[in-house]
């Protein structure tokens, strides 16, 4: 009985959808809600329910995209809504089936009725649950909403009855420790990591059928200090997958067949085909119209080692964009037990080390939106925090206060709200602001990611918009905008005996798999904030943009005892966006007198013309079409979502570091110039005089750590002083500093990871690459 109430739940919609080309919105009621992180389902009948799509009604608005210094329409979402056909409403709704668990609330619609909705968990309270997803465009015209020339009937039900109001608990902060300990295997709290296995673009159907497979890439060689990458139809996907989230864009249909192929240990190869033997098939359909659909799937084998595969109903065989993001529960940062000394740092900031941003509006221009952008690593724990610090913002307004909203455009309902206060009682004056900390929730990057991308929008909205007349000018200046937060460092099972294994190593390089990528630090590189001679132009804010991006990844691997940690460096790599943009010095230092800290500190760098393949690593990026199909970049997919036009300027699925990067054999330099701020610190930089640098990375070695028990992890503070230079633009040094960022683990027993060997990784390049084991 329950497999036949299974099938009316991922049919029901597809009886109603398959084949066609796009829904019949006149069907159905839009009405204002809000699931949160529930999976809503209609309730059709005692026996049945019905998917509740969630919808997303876009409008365009005006945002200055500013890192490319340009004025753009994007459609934003005016609110959240899900999508109930109108045959459901009724004066005494159904009761829900009985074998269906979750949170009722009613949903009375004025003339209508009222429609029961269940929230459910996951596919424990509803088996096979799903939630789908659609963003599309919408006109406003006379107080309504119209999606292609046809009027929408979007509702604002009265007060839900049995709904809870839609909160989010606070985020548990790790403590500023620069050393934890811990002890013991009993995992008690638990968060959500999301990583998104790299996808290629424009995939087409499979030969001979109606269905284009979703792909990932995968490394099959080593070449050239970076890795041969081509394209595998399966996902290893591993133990503890809570859910899988699947975006389209493109094709011609909305079906989705996936495959869930549990397993009780790890697997070097996925089943023979999606059909066969343990592999349990699925097919549901998205709502299938708008810019993107999304479908969330809640896996019911997180206590199995997984295998995916998914394929797209593509029946015109047009070019299709599919790509996923998978959430794992993983022990939480704050976690007692050692397990939770395996996750790292991140952060991703608008402008390098040390940049405050100033823009200039001019007089008699308004204003609303501000967009930027911030890189998302793999592993990302949710939600994620956000810091906007030393806001200030001169605008002609008579109100007191100013309010700013931070948010995405995946999800707006979902924001970061702060209030600024005027300096001064005259009309036109500053607004101060507080430093702004706040966290977005899994839904404002989610879908981004799974649509594949690495960088998520965010937004700054000003109430009411910035304006002034001439003589004065609007000016917006921040200190530091930034995006922080914990990461699980390889989508293995926390007790894996990959995390400590010395025979086992990735394929094709060699290394152990217990060296893995750490902390990521991520930032973009923009123009001087204040030129004088800007001032003379209208608009000179279109002279502040980015120029490139940078990434410093570290890497060390867990280890057992009183050893050092294994290898550990930091890799540091920077894309520019044309061919001007050039890094003429670069230091890094460390902390050296906290125990456990820095003994050495030793720079490999390439300097223009030393390495052939990192002289020929920006055409790798732009022509990498050619080894493994076509890419694409983090802007068109925002652009294609929200509808603004941007160029392709990024690097391949955004500004990734492609290969495993800090993997590379740099060349030994000898350091010519320090940037310790003390004697407590140690330093080694380069400066490449007339030259430039390409790339470059730091060995470090450690003091022997003394006894502990149990688990620890050693937390040290980094600097980095730098120089870019651009031949057109105007830019300054700088330098930063960034508490407790580096970190490294260390256990008193291999008795912690007794897991199986999981046979893939997914490091930073997001590509699938073997665990093989000694020969």
């Amino acid at each position: 009985m329950k497999s036949a109430m299974l099938i009316l739940l991922v049919i029901s919609t597809l009886a109603l959808f398959l084949g066609a080309q796009s829904v019949d919105l006149t069907l159905y009621v839009f009405v204002e809600f809000n699931p949160g992180e529930y999976f809503p389902y209609v309730v059709v009948n005692s026996s049945a329910l019905e998917p509740a799509p969630v919808v997303y009604l876009m409008v365009p608005r005006d945002v200055i995209v500013q890192e490319l210094a340009r004025n753009a329409t994007m459609y934003l979402s005016q609110g959240v809504y899900i999508a109930v056909p109108r045959k459901y409403f009724s004066q005494r709704p159904p009761a829900p089936p009985r074998w269906a668990r979750g949170r009722v609330v009613d949903l009375e619609v004025e003339g209508l009725g009222a429609v029961r909705v269940l929230l459910a968990k996951n596919a424990s309270e509803v088996p096979g649950a799903v939630t789908l997803y659609a963003y599309f465009e919408v006109e406003e015209r006379g107080g309504r909403y119209y999606h292609n020339g046809k009027p929408l009937d979007v509702r604002k039900p009265k007060t839900p009855r049995g709904a809870e109001g839609n909160t989010m608990a606070p985020v548990e902060m790790q403590p500023a420790y620069y050393t934890e300990t811990r002890s013991g295997t009993s995992v008690s709290r638990w968060s959500r990591y999301i990583f998104n296995p790299a996808s290629p673009a424009n995939v087409r159907n499979i030969p001979l059928t109606s269905n284009a497979p979703v792909m990932y890439f995968n490394a099959t060689g080593y070449a050239k200090n970076d890795f041969v990458v081509d394209r595998t139809a399966w996902a290893y996907l591993g133990y503890g997958v809570s859910d899988v989230y699947i975006a389209l864009r493109g094709g011609t249909g909305g079906a989705i067949r996936f495959s869930l192929c549990p397993y009780d240990a790890p697997t070097s190869a996925p089943p023979p085909s999606p059909s066969s033997s343990p592999c349990v098939s699925y097919t549901i359909t998205t709502f299938n119209v708008g810019r993107l659909q999304l479908a969330r799937i809640s896996v019911p084998y997180s206590n199995k080692y997984l295998w995916f595969y998914a394929e797209v109903y593509n029946p015109l065989n047009k070019p299709l964009n599919a790509s996923i993001a998978v959430v794992y529960n993983r022990p939480a940062p704050w976690d007692g037990s050692v397990y939770s000394l395996l996750t790292a740092n991140w952060l991703s900031s608008v402008g390098q080390p040390g940049y405050t941003f100033r823009a200039d509006y001019g007089s008699n221009v308004k204003v609303s939106r501000l967009l930027f952008t911030i890189k998302v690593p793999p592993g990302v724990q949710t939600p994620v925090n956000i810091a906007l610090r030393g806001l200030n913002v001169f605008t002609c307004s008579p109100s007191s206060t100013l309010t700013v909203k931070i948010y995405s455009p995946a999800d707006p309902s979902a924001y970061i709200v702060a209030t600024g206060q005027k300096v001064a009682a005259a009309e036109c004056g500053t607004y101060q602001f507080n430093d702004i900390y706040g966290t977005l929730p899994e839904t404002a990057i989610a879908p981004l990611l799974a649509a594949n991308s690495t960088q998520v929008p965010l937004i700054l909205e000003f109430s009411p918009a910035l304006y002034a007349s001439y003589p004065h000018r609007v000016y917006v200046t921040f200190t530091s905008f930034f995006a922080y937060g914990q990461r699980w460092s390889e989508i293995w099972r926390h007790n894996a005996a990959n995390w400590i294994d010395l025979s086992y190593s990735y394929a094709y390089i060699g290394l152990t798999t217990n060296i893995v990528f750490r902390d990521f630090l991520a930032f973009s590189v923009w123009t001087t904030s204040y030129d004088p001679k800007n001032e003379s132009k209208p608009a000179p804010w279109s002279d502040v943009y980015i120029l490139g991006y940078a990434a410093l990844t570290t890497q060390a691997g867990a280890d057992v005892g009183r050893r050092p940690p294994t290898f550990p460096r930091l890799s540091l790599q920077y894309y520019p966006l044309d061919q001007y943009l050039r890094l003429k010095r670069i230091c890094l230092a460390l902390e050296n007198v906290k125990d456990w800290g820095v003994s050495a500190l030793s720079i490999y760098t390439n300097v223009n013309g030393q390495n052939a393949w990192l002289e020929a690593f920006a055409a790798i990026l732009s022509g990498v079409a050619n080894v493994i199909g076509n890419t694409i970049t983090a802007y068109q997919v925002i652009s294609a979502i929200f509808g603004f036009a941007a160029p392709a300027v990024l690097g391949p699925l955004g500004y990734v570091v492609w290969g495993l990067g800090i993997f590379a054999r740099l060349v030994p330099t000898s350091s010519n110039y320090g940037c310790a701020p003390s004697t407590s610190w140690i330093s080694s930089g380069y400066d490449a005089g007339t030259g430039y640098i390409t790339s470059a990375g730091w060995y470090m070695s450690t003091f022997q750590p003394p006894q502990y028990t149990g688990g620890v992890r050693v937390k040290l503070s980094l600097l980095i002083d730098h120089n870019f230079v651009h031949s057109l633009k105007s830019m300054t040094s700088g330098s930063g500093t960034y508490v407790d960022f580096f970190s490294y683990a260390l256990f008193d027993s291999n008795a912690y990871f007794l897991g199986p060997n999981e046979p893939y990784a997914l490091g930073v390049g997001r590509f699938y690459i073997k665990v093989v084991p000694p020969r």
